[in-house]
C-alpha cells in the first residue's frame, strides 16, 4: 500500500468510509454489520491511525516482538511526514496507483516541474487520472492540444458565487452534495429557477460561444479550461455528442466556481477523486435540478419517462438516473455508483 506523506500543503481536507455488511459464515467468529457512510476531517483519520499504530507498536514492544514489517512501515512514514519533498513524492506516487519507489523517476519530475507552473492541486487530479488515461499528460501537451483543439475563453466572464452563499465547507460533506450543493446557489444567485438552461446561456456562464458546442471532434483523454490570462482562455471538450459536451461545459463551470483561485487549469478528469464526483454532481443539478425532475417524473420512474426529462432538460438518461438514484427515489445497482458520469457523459 501507498504510504502518506505530511505535505502542509495539501489539499486533502476529507476522509470518505463507506461500511456494509458482510454475510455470515459458519467459520468467522464475527461479522460486520454496519451500513452507514461517513465523510471525516483527514487530519482527525490521520491523527486516530497514528494512535491506533502506536498502540500497537507499544504492546509489540512491551511482548518484546521487535523488527516487525510494521515497525519498518512506520518508521518509513515518519521520515516522509518530516521530509516535505519526500513527502510529496509518495502522494504523487499513490496517486498514479504506484508502491513507492516504483514509478519512473522522469514522470515525478515533470509533475513536479508542471506544479510549479500549473500548481499542486491541478496536477495532483492529472495524476490521479493516469489510471483510466493510461499516461501522465505534460503541461507542454495541455496547451498544444488547447492550441490545435480548444475554443477560445474569456475566464473573467465566467460565473462565479458571490460570498455568503452558505456553501458548505469543502471536504465536510459527500462530494456530491457539496457539488449540487454549489449548483443550487449558482442558480438561484442567477435567478434560473426549475428552467432549462440553453447552450446560449450555459456558454454565457462559462465566458466562451455557443459554438462550442458544434464540434464534433474530441480533444483529449480529459477536458478542461486553460487560462493565459484573465481576459483569454481556451477550453477543450472531450466529448462528441451534444448532451456529453454539455455536461462537460457543466463541469468546467463547477470546477471554476468552487476553485476560483487555485490555478490556471481546471480539469475535467475520468478520476474518482472528491474534486471530480463534486464536479459530476455540480453539473448533473445545474443542467437538471432534482427538484424539478422529481416534480416531472411524478413517482413514475419508468425508462421512457426518464428518457422524456432527459430530453426537456437537454442532459443524457443516465445524468437523470443518477441524480434518482442519489436521492434514493430508485435503488442503486452497482454500490460505488455515485456520480460516476464521467465516460457515459463524455460519450
Amino acid at each position: 500500500m501507498a504510504r502518506p506523506g505530511n505535505n502542509p500543503k495539501r489539499r486533502i481536507a476529507a476522509i470518505g468510509r463507506l461500511a456494509k455488511p458482510t454475510e455470515e459464515r459458519a467459520k468467522s467468529p464475527y461479522r460486520y454489520i454496519a451500513d452507514i457512510a461517513a465523510v471525516i476531517q483527514a487530519s482527525e483519520f490521520e491523527t486516530g491511525v497514528t494512535t491506533f499504530i502506536d498502540q500497537v507498536l507499544a504492546r509489540l514492544d512491551v511482548e518484546k516482538i521487535p523488527n516487525t514489517n510494521l515497525d519498518k512501515i512506520w518508521t518509513g512514514v515518519i521520515e516522509e511526514r518530516g521530509t516535505p519533498a519526500l513527502g510529496r513524492t509518495r502522494k504523487l506516487e499513490a496517486l498514479l496507483g504506484r508502491e513507492p519507489d516504483e514509478v519512473d523517476p522522469e514522470i515525478l519530475t515533470q509533475l513536479i516541474a508542471d506544479a510549479k507552473e500549473l500548481s499542486d492541486a491541478t496536477i495532483e487530479e492529472i495524476a490521479a487520472d493516469h489510471g483510466i488515461g493510461g499516461r501522465v499528460i505534460t503541461a507542454h501537451e495541455l496547451r498544444e492540444i488547447a492550441r490545435t483543439n480548444g475554443h477560445d475563453a474569456a475566464p473573467r466572464e465566467a460565473a462565479r458565487i458571490r460570498s455568503g452563499a452558505g456553501l458548505p465547507r469543502h471536504g465536510q460533506v459527500p462530494a456530491w452534495r457539496y457539488g449540487a450543493a454549489a449548483a443550487q446557489a449558482l442558480r438561484e444567485q442567477e435567478g434560473l429557477g426549475a428552467k432549462q438552461i440553453s447552450d446560449e446561456q450555459l456558454t454565457n456562464m462559462i465566458g466562451t460561444q455557443a459554438s462550442v458546442l458544434d464540434g464534433h471532434k474530441g480533444g483529449a483523454n480529459i477536458s478542461f479550461a486553460l487560462d493565459e490570462n484573465p481576459s483569454h482562455g481556451r477550453i477543450v471538450l472531450r466529448s462528441k455528442w451534444k448532451t456529453g459536451r454539455r455536461f462537460e461545459l457543466a463541469r468546467l463551470l463547477g470546477d471554476r466556481v468552487v476553485n476560483a483561485t487555485s490555478s490556471k487549469l481546471f480539469p475535467a478528469t475520468r478520476a474518482h477523486t472528491y474534486r471530480q464526483k463534486m464536479q459530476r454532481s455540480f453539473a448533473a443539478e445545474f443542467l437538471s435540478p432534482f427538484d424539478a425532475v422529481d416534480e416531472m417524473l411524478k413517482s413514475d420512474y419508468s425508462i421512457e419517462n426518464q428518457q422524456e426529462v432527459a430530453e426537456h432538460f437537454d442532459v443524457s438518461p443516465m445524468t437523470i438516473r443518477t441524480l434518482l438514484v442519489n436521492h434514493r427515489r430508485i435503488d442503486r445497482e452497482e454500490p460505488d455508483g455515485e456520480f460516476e458520469l464521467a465516460v457515459t457523459e463524455a460519450g
